[in-house]
């Protein structure tokens, strides 16, 4: 059985409806004030992020704008380089067309002579023939 000094020992230990009652007002303050720090903390985190988030958007941008105008810079030097290209090759087709019309009218030449050797070398058998020559190779 319990005794007079074994219940107030058990009322100075336990804590009673008031105690309970004092006990969550404070909690419920100790809430509020942390939810309001924490709102605040979340805020702040917020404008740093947008702070960081504007930094770094502005260095992309500038960044590729570097970036493109390298870009275009190194497009203009290659297209310069394709039109000196194409200018070579054209120069090029140019001198194998003047080659082979020279080679044509050497071929064309070439096989007149051949015609009139032929033509020569048989008037000078005809005319070693009618005058008694004999020829030698």
């Amino acid at each position: 059985m319990l005794t007079a000094k074994d219940i107030k020992q058990l009322t100075t230990t336990l804590a009673s409806k008031e105690d309970i009652k004092k006990l969550r007002t404070e909690l419920k303050a100790d809430a509020v004030s942390l939810g309001t720090k924490v709102e605040k903390d979340i805020v702040s985190l917020r404008n740093e992020l947008k702070g960081d988030i504007e930094t770094l958007r502005v260095e992309l941008t500038g960044d590729i704008e570097i970036l493109r105008r390298e870009t275009q810079a190194e497009f203009r030097e290659v297209r310069a380089e394709i039109t000196a290209l194409r200018e070579t090759v054209q120069a090029l087709s140019v001198s194998v067309d003047k080659l082979v019309k020279v080679i044509t009218d050497l071929q064309q030449e070439y096989a007149a002579i051949k015609v009139q050797l032929d033509r020569h070398e048989r008037w000078i058998q005809e005319l070693a023939k009618k005058s008694g020559v004999a020829l030698r190779v």
